[in-house]
Order: structure tokens, then C-alpha cells, then sequence
């Protein structure tokens, strides 16, 4: 029973939900929101917002949660099932069984000595976001140390932490999955862990497992049971054990397991082929019984609950909570504290779809239960968040003061055993309260109720933790974990050259923003809701552009710091266009962006108040997947779409390009989703098509412009994402994967995963500033700069020495020793003379005026040329750089200065170190 000072801390009031709302109340919230009572009435079914929010939020705030209500949205999964999907079957809709892991033992296979590619797999920077966090499902307390704790994230792995989260560092990037679900510590023996994989909640962007992991040095270090190398435990949802550490008890998507040996065997006790362990929850002390709450698919489809009063070797279905659906997902959660007769008080929130929820309860240990209440405070989404706590320092047999904690979007807690709730986090405030999606909820070890209330959280936001569990409000009393924790699921990504900034497109964490100098826990979020695709102007670093689902894209102009939406005009966005949609900034001008839908559409001036769009490729029915442009030349295109159509045009900037269709070409590529289409920077003629589906044919190349086609051998039958050519040796290949990144250094005839950081999904791989970035689907992104290669730094900013105007901006290329560095001019003022300097690096840049500074130093000036500006091109500059390998590692800087009248202009500094 809670102590009497602690009871009178707690609200007192029940949660009113619309059902029960006064008219008066109901009309003078339609009056301020301006909604009508339909949308309020969604509002709170699919968001669980209440009376509170109502008055707090904005109409216009209101107004678009609604509308995210009714489009893909970070807190409603299941709008990415057939995109994720889609890049993993073949031609024919399917997945082979043990592709994933037979993928990854194909990758390891592939593991040589010393490094590819100029990178070795230890000299990867994590770059975070250490503070943003990722989807996580579980999070295990070490019984006797609770300053050390494991968390699974479902794409990330298993990071840990030796201080209470302060600080987290990933145990194993190279194990055979990183899709982790349940951790569970040997009750006897914490040096015993136990660790799940394969989410098997029917999200679709569920990561499949690959069995059960087991530890024996406290999860240092992680084996697979060999008992779990089967289709059987490629989704297992959790893991229990019992009271006397004797038994191993596995929920999967095809029934119940158990091991009496510590995971050396396991035998299913309960389930058919069609049914679905999705929760299983050991009693605390008694280790004869365990509950678990099952869905069958098939035939009669129902949910429900099975006991078990023998340690787990036979189950009966629990009366009272069987409903007649296999949708309706339930979690359990023990009253440990419970002192009444029988075999314990048990707790199941089950979804009931539509928004509503029901509370029942058990006080016979699982042999049958009663309803408590009803609610909608899941949120509609109950079948893919569903998280419940039961205070455990209640040490009576009164079940009307317990104390209920349940999650869906949001948290709810209860003072009356889950007769009513209120609201205790609010995502729409986060990062001042909890993320969104609650999954799984815990104690600490000490928990007393007194003394020690601290309870931790694991969300679609990584973990979280409130010290006084009965007091912590919707935005008050929270306290955020995810330093340092890099497990965050990028789809894309970029950077300006000159800035630094880096942007990237999250699921469920929209699109991020760092600079240099913030660091690993830096980041902050430039939109909301989930990003995808990712844009820098090179031209201006005030320019980012970024993407919400359905080629929705927006545009900052403020370094990234925020950004709204540019898609008008696109009559594809929102409806016709995968739901994560390709666009890209041409390398001719930066001003210039292609975006795919169902057509594909060009904006001539992304920096226009208003930009304008033209659909330049009419739909042939299929979905745009891949964009890309040749450098150097802005008028040859090529286009990939979802079912494996490459086309190509001669002449993109015209008003109506003439496109022809290339991959049916001798021997013809794949009927598979176009992933990404790579040009070699050196030689446009030669371009790679990059495919999904776990195939043995992901990678095909061209070296006459789509005439004929060859696929290139060797590679892990898994889909490739993304291929990028190193900046000065173009038969030197880097590809992202669904299994890591290869690399080759004979133009694709052999591979090496040597370099591959973490056997976690890449979606995107570029270069910036000499350094091949990583953009990763659950371990956020990473850099690393291969040895000898040249790099440009851009160093302070254009200006004008008599004006208050900018001056013009200098790009230079990768100078690459034995070929010609490109500079290009931009904002040069028409008819303005401008000359290239060079010197050796300065000590310190020299003042002309404030604000305005030469770069260069005026001791050892030299000229390299001049820039010619024709009408509608860029001013190019190309230099030779002998091939003298002593010249490695010199450092040049170099500076246009311009004269426009009687104003001299200087451009920003570029300098270079030079390199092969």
C-alpha cells in the first residue's frame, strides 16, 4: 500500500474521456479549436489526447496532428510495410526463409586481413545522434549492479551502460543479428544472459531475428544457440525466465518454447502453426507459473491468454479474455508485490483496435481474468505499442490502490488498479517529456516505493527514466538516457562542404540536424515526423532540403535549423510516391532538383520564394525509386523505378526530355525495385544499377550507357541499397548493403567486408569533405576518411571589400594528385574579371576590411588562372596537379578575388590537402 504522503501526491481525478465529457465542456472546446466534435472524437481515440491537450495546443497544432492522423506518421508503423518490404522480395513477392543470416554469413566470408578501400572496420567515427535515440524494445537491469544495463534496440543491437545510462558503448556490432527484442538475465547467475531477436509484432518495418543469443560473461560477448538456427525463432517477441533460473521460456510467432538446459535444446509446448506468441511473463517467485497472451490467424482467428502451473511444459487458455480477432494484441504484467490467496494477480491491457483499449485483471494467476475498465488511452495503435507496469512496493492483496502504468503513444498511470487513468507523457512535447510509442517498461532492482521509485522506459525514442513514478507529469519529472546512444535509423542523408552541417532522415525522429561543433549530442531536429531523402545546397549553406513521407519536401533556409514545406505544385506528393521518394540536387546547380513520384519532376530554382514544379517524364505506372545525374553534364538523366525500369535521356533540361528505356537491353536486368542508380564521376558511359530483393544478382554495370549490361559476381545474396566511386580511383567501389559495406578495388570482380563497421543495414553512402559517410538504418551515421585521399575545407566566407554585399563562393573538387582539380565560381556578378590565388597555407588569414579577409598569403602569391563566365554556365577552373607522390599530404589555400567596378570581391577560402 503506498505510504499516506505519497497517496495525497497523486491526482485524484479520473480521466475524462469523450464519452463522458460535459456539452458545456464539449462546445467551448469545438469553440477554441475551431474542430468538430467527429475530429475531436478521433483525436482522442487515435491519439489519446484529452480535455488538457485540447486547451493547451494550438488550433493549428490540433489541425495537423489530425492530418497525420490520416497519412503516414512516426507513430503509426504500419504505413511502411510494403516500402521496407518491397526492397527485400524478389520478383516474385518473396523472401527466402534464412536470407538474412545466410546473407551475413555470406558478408563474413568475405572478411580478409588489413584494409579495402582505404578503410579498415575500427576507424569508422560514430557521428550519433547520441541523444536522439531509436526504436528500442527492452532494456535489462543487472540484478545486483543496477548501474549496469543492457538495452536491444531492433536494428542497433545491444549497447551498454556501467553508470545508469549517463553514458552507453554498443557490445557487438558484428553479431549475426542486431535485431534485438528481449533480454533476460539468469535470475542465479547474472554472468548468464540471454538476449532475442525478430520483431514479431507484424510492423512492417519489423528487423526479422535470427534465434536466441546467449552470453556467459554478463554480455561482453554473445553466441547463438545453436537449438534457434531455424525459421521457428526468427521472430521472438520475449523471453522469461523462471523464478529458480531452471527454465527458458521463449514467445515466437510460432508458439512457445521452452529449454530446460540453459538454451542447449528447446521443445514448443503450446501453439499451432497459426499462432503467435506475443508476450510472456514468468511469475516473480513462483516458478511453476507463467502467463502469455497468443493470437491465432487462422480459421476461427482469436486472442487470448494461456497459464501454466508446471514451470511451462503444458498451457490452458485462460477464461474470460478470448476475443474473436487476430489483431487485438495483449501485454501482461504481474502484480509482484501481491499477497492474496492463489497464484498471483496478473494485468493484460488488450488492444481492441479503433482506438479502444481494455484493462482486465487476473487473481488467480492467469487462470481467468475480469474486465477492469475500458479505455482508449493506447492511441489506436495498441497492436504495436503496448507497454504495462504494475507497482511491485504494493505488498497487500487490495487491488483497488494499485498502482497501473500503461503505455501506448503515450503513458498513462492509474492510482485505482486501472478503474481510471491520466495522462503522464505527452509526445507532442518531447523532448521535455518521453517519445512517442511506448514498448516496454521496468523497475529498477531497489525499487521500494519510498526510498527508491525510479522506473525505466523503452520507446521508439530509445530509453527514458522518471525518479518518482507517482509524481512525474507530462512534462516534468522526466529524465532522458540517449547519451551517447547511437541507434538511430537513418534514410538518408547530406552536407555541405563548406558549413558542416550535417542533415539526415530518421524513422520516427524526422529530419536531424549537426553541426561540427555540437557534437555527438548535438543534434536537433530541423521537421518533423519521419524524414527521408536529404539534400545540401553546395552553392549556399543556408539551403538544406529534407523530405516527409510521400515526397513531401521541404526546404530550410537557415542552416538546417528549420524548415517548411516547397512539394506545391507536385501533384504526386502524398498520394503518388513511395512512401520514402527519391529526389536529388543536380552537381551542375545547385539551384536545380529532380524529385520522383509517379513522374519525375524538376524545380529550375529551389532558392524561389516560392519554387515552381514541372513534370519532365510522364508516369509509366510504376513508382520513380532512383534519380541520377551525370557531373558535368546536366542534361543526361537517368530514372529507376519499383519494378526495375531504367530510363535514360540525352537531353534533361529541356522542357519535354525525350527518355529511353535502357534495362531491357542485352542481357536485360532484374524485375526488381531499382535501389539506386551510380555514375562513374570519371566516365559517364559506365553506370551501376543497384537492386533489392536477396538475390545473387544486386549489382549490374554498364560501360556504354545502358547498351549492354554485366552483373558483378561475388556478392552476399542481400540488397544493395547504395554504390559510390572513390573521388580519384574509380575502380575502387564502395557498396551499402542490407548486411554492411563492401568494398572493392578491381571495379567489382572481387568484394571485402573488412571495412564494414556493423553488420546493420546501410541505406546511403556519400562523400564530404574527404570522408566516406555511412548513413545506417540503426546505428545512425558514421565517417571515416580513407588513407591518402585528398581532401577540400572550406575556410571563412565570401565578401566585399567596399560593400555590404556577399562576394562570390568558391567550390573546389578532391585534389587529386596526376589529375585535374575542378574550381567552380558561384554568384560571380556578370562581366566581373576573377582570377584563382594559391600559397601555401597561412599562419593567419590578413583583414582588408570588417568582415572581409584575404586567405591567401600576400608573401608567396601565386596566380593560377582566371575564370571566363558565359551566359547560363558556371565559371570553371580545372588544374593539373603532377603526379608526384611527395607532394601527398602538402597543403594548399587557395582564393578567387574578383573586380566588379570599383569594388574588389574575394570568394571564401578553399583549402586543400592534396592526395591520390
Amino acid at each position: 500500500m503506498l505510504a499516506p504522503v505519497v497517496r495525497r501526491a497523486l491526482p485524484a481525478f479520473a480521466l475524462l474521456f469523450s464519452a463522458c465529457a460535459a456539452p458545456s465542456t464539449q462546445q467551448e472546446l469545438e469553440s477554441r479549436t475551431g474542430l468538430s466534435s467527429s475530429e475531436m472524437a478521433e483525436l482522442r481515440a487515435q491519439k489519446g489526447l484529452d480535455d488538457e491537450d485540447f486547451r493547451r495546443l494550438a488550433p493549428e497544432r490540433l489541425r495537423k496532428i489530425l492530418a497525420r492522423i490520416r497519412e503516414p506518421r512516426p507513430d503509426h508503423p504500419g504505413e511502411y510495410q510494403e516500402w521496407r518490404l518491397e526492397s527485400l522480395r524478389d520478383e516474385n513477392g518473396a523472401i527466402p526463409p534464412d536470407a538474412d543470416l545466410r546473407a551475413k554469413e555470406q558478408m563474413l566470408a568475405l572478411q580478409l586481413e588489413g584494409v579495402a578501400g582505404g578503410l579498415d572496420s575500427l576507424g569508422w567515427t560514430d557521428l550519433g545522434p547520441g541523444n536522439i535515440g531509436g526504436r528500442s524494445r527492452t532494456v535489462a537491469i543487472h540484478p545486483t549492479t543496477p548501474s549496469i544495463m543492457l538495452i536491444g534496440s531492433v536494428a542497433g543491437g545491444i549497447w551498454r551502460t556501467a553508470n545508469g545510462g549517463t553514458s552507453w558503448q554498443v557490445v557487438d556490432d558484428l553479431m549475426a543479428n542486431l535485431a534485438i527484442t528481449s533480454i533476460q538475465y539468469q535470475p542465479l547467475n547474472p554472468s548468464i544472459v540471454y538476449a532475442a531477436t525478430g520483431e514479431g509484432f507484424r510492423n512492417a518495418d519489423s528487423v526479422r531475428g535470427a534465434g536466441i543469443f546467449k552470453s556467459t560473461d554478463g554480455g561482453a560477448s554473445w553466441a547463438r544457440l545453436s537449438a534457434t538456427n531455424s525459421s521457428d525463432f526468427h521472430y521472438v517477441t520475449r523471453l522469461g525466465m523462471t523464478a529458480d533460473g531452471a527454465n527458458l521460456l521463449a514467445a515466437t510467432r510460432t508458439g512457445i518454447y521452452r529449454s530446460t538446459n540453459g538454451g542447449a535444446s528447446f521443445a514448443k509446448v503450446h501453439g499451432t502453426t497459426s499462432a503467435r506468441c506475443l508476450d510472456l511473463k514468468t511469475h516473480p517467485t513462483n516458478a511453476q507459473i507463467a502467463v502469455a497472451h497468443w493470437i491465432d490467424d487462422i480459421g476461427g482467428a482469436f486472442s487470448t491468454v494461456a497459464y501454466t502451473t508446471n514451470a511451462g511444459a503444458t498451457w490452458s487458455e485462460s477464461s474470460g479474455i478470448r476475443t474473436t480477432s487476430s489483431t487485438q494484441r495483449a501485454e501482461l504484467a504481474w502484480h509482484k508485490g501481491w499477497t492474496g490467496a492463489g497464484n498471483g494477480c496478473v494485468y493484460a491491457m488488450k488492444d481492441q483496435g479503433s482506438g479502444a483499449s481494455t484493462l482486465y485483471r487476473s487473481v488467480d494467476g492467469g487462470a481467468s481474468f475480469a474486465v477492469v475498465g475500458t479505455s482508449s488511452i493506447l492511441g489506436g495503435q495498441g497492436w504495436y505499442d503496448n507497454a504495462l507496469w504494475v507497482d511491485p512496493s504494493d505488498l497487500d492483496a487490495n487491488t483497488a490502490d494499485d498502482v497501473v502504468v500503461a503505455g501506448g503513444i503515450d503513458l498513462w498511470r492509474s492510482t485505482n488498479g486501472g478503474s481510471s487513468f491520466t495522462k503522464i507523457s505527452e509526445w507532442s512535447s518531447w523532448p521535455n517529456s518521453a517519445h512517442a510509442d511506448q514498448h516496454y517498461i521496468v523497475e529498477h532492482p531497489q525499487f521500494n516505493g519510498t526510498t527508491n521509485r525510479s522506473v525505466y522506459f523503452c520507446n521508439d525514442g530509445g530509453i527514458w527514466r522518471t525518479d518518482n513514478i507517482y509524481t512525474v507529469a507530462r512534462t516534468s519529472g522526466w529524465v532522458n538516457l540517449n547519451r551517447s546512444l547511437g541507434i538511430t535509423q537513418f534514410y538518408g542523408g547530406s552536407r555541405h562542404e563548406g558549413s558542416g552541417i550535417l542533415v539526415g532522415g530518421t524513422q520516427d525522429n524526422g529530419t536531424l540536424r549537426r553541426n561540427e561543433a555540437s557534437g555527438y549530442d548535438g543534434w536537433t531536429t530541423m521537421f518533423g515526423g519521419d524524414g527521408g531523402f536529404c539534400a545540401s545546397d553546395a552553392g549556399n549553406s543556408s539551403y538544406h532540403f529534407g523530405e516527409y513521407v510521400n515526397l513531401r519536401i521541404h526546404r530550410s533556409t537557415n542552416g538546417g535549423s528549420s524548415a517548411s514545406y516547397i512539394y506545391s505544385g507536385i501533384s504526386d506528393a502524398g498520394s503518388a510516391a513511395n512512401f520514402i521518394a527519391p529526389f536529388v540536387l543536380d552537381p551542375n546547380d545547385s539551384r536545380r532538383m529532380l524529385a520522383g513520384g509517379l513522374s519525375l519532376w524538376r524545380c529550375s530554382d529551389t532558392r524561389a520564394g516560392t519554387p515552381s514544379w514541372t513534370a519532365i517524364k510522364p508516369s509509366t505506372g510504376s513508382n520513380i525509386s532512383a534519380i541520377a545525374v551525370v557531373s558535368g553534364d546536366a542534361n543526361t538523366i537517368w530514372v529507376g523505378h519499383n519494378d526495375g525500369a531504367v530510363y535514360r535521356t540525352s537531353n534533361g533540361t529541356a522542357a519535354s526530355p525525350i527518355w529511353t528505356r535502357v534495362d531491357t537491353n542485352a542481357p536485360g536486368l532484374p524485375d526488381r525495385k531499382v535501389l539506386r542508380l551510380g555514375i562513374d564521376p570519371a566516365n559517364a558511359q559506365r553506370v551501376f544499377a543497384c537492386f533489392g530483393g536477396y538475390s545473387t544478382d544486386n549489382l549490374w554495370e554498364t560501360t556504354n550507357a545502358g547498351t549492354n549490361w554485366t552483373a558483378k559476381p561475388g556478392l552476399p545474396d542481400a540488397p544493395v541499397r547504395d554504390v559510390e566511386f572513390h573521388p580519384t580511383r574509380s575502380q575502387w567501389l564502395y557498396l551499402a548493403t542490407e548486411v554492411g559495406l563492401l568494398v572493392s578495388e578491381n571495379g567489382g570482380t572481387m568484394w571485402s567486408s573488412t571495412a564494414t563497421p556493423a553488420r546493420a543495414s546501410i541505406d546511403e553512402l556519400f562523400w564530404s569533405g574527404g570522408a566516406l559517410y555511412l548513413v545506417t538504418h540503426g546505428r545512425g551515421i558514421l565517417r571515416q576518411a580513407p588513407l591518402g585521399l585528398a581532401s577540400t575545407t572550406r575556410v571563412g566566407v565570401p565578401c566585399r571589400v567596399n560593400g555590404p554585399l556577399s562576394g562570390p563562393t568558391l567550390n573546389a573538387g578532391l585534389p587529386a594528385l596526376g589529375a585535374a582539380t575542378r574550381f567552380d565560381l558561384a554568384n560571380l556578378p556578370p562581366g566581373a574579371p576573377a582570377w584563382l590565388l594559391a600559397s601555401p597555407v597561412p599562419p593567419a588569414p590578413l583583414p582588408l576590411s570588417p568582415g572581409c579577409e584575404l586567405q591567401v598569403t600576400p608573401l608567396a602569391l601565386f596566380n593560377l588562372g582566371s575564370f571566363t563566365l558565359l551566359v547560363g554556365q558556371p565559371a570553371l577552373f580545372f588544374l593539373p596537379l603532377p603526379a608526384e607522390p611527395y607532394l601527398a599530404g602538402s597543403e594548399v589555400m587557395t582564393q578567387a578575388i574578383a573586380i566588379d567596378g570599383a569594388d574588389l570581391l574575394l570568394s571564401d577560402g578553399q583549402r586543400l590537402l592534396l592526395g591520390y
